[in-house]
């Protein structure tokens, strides 16, 4: 999965500001449009850790089922 499901405004813009800059190589552009797929896809990974419980918390739960 490339993108999110919703992406912010200001995401947007960040990458659409790569791939303008005129003053960047083809492969700059590329490994900065990387980089920025990986901290987005980290800061959503991050933003699901905190709404689940750990599986040890739901075996804890569950124990008797």
């Amino acid at each position: 999965m490339l993108f999110p499901d919703s992406i912010s405004a200001e995401d947007l813009s960040q990458l659409l500001s790569i791939k303008a800059a005129p003053h960047l190589r083809h492969e700059q552009k590329e490994r900065m449009v990387y980089e920025w797929v990986k901290e987005l896809q980290a800061r959503k990974i991050e933003k699901e850790k905190k709404h689940k419980p750990s599986k040890h918390h739901r075996r804890n739960i569950y124990w008797w089922m």
